[in-house]
C-alpha cells in the first residue's frame, strides 16, 4: 500500500495525464478517465476535478 505522500504524488501524475487526455480527446475517453479515478481515488476532490474537466469537454463537443 502506498503511503500518503506517494499516493498523492501518484494521483497528481495520473490526474495530469487524464486532464491532458480530457482536453484533447472525445467525451467517451474522458468519461473512462473519470470512471478510472472513481475506482482509484478515495478523495472526492480528485473525483470532482476530473468530473468537471470531463463535463466541460463534453459540453464543448455537443455545442
Amino acid at each position: 500500500m502506498l503511503n500518503y505522500q506517494s499516493r498523492r504524488s501518484y494521483l497528481r501524475k495520473t490526474l495530469t495525464i487524464d486532464y491532458w487526455l480530457a482536453t484533447r480527446v472525445s467525451a467517451d475517453s474522458c468519461e473512462k478517465a473519470a470512471q478510472r479515478h472513481n475506482s482509484l481515488c478515495s478523495s472526492a476532490i480528485f473525483r470532482c476535478e476530473v468530473f468537471h474537466v470531463c463535463l466541460k469537454n463534453y459540453l464543448t463537443e455537443i455545442q
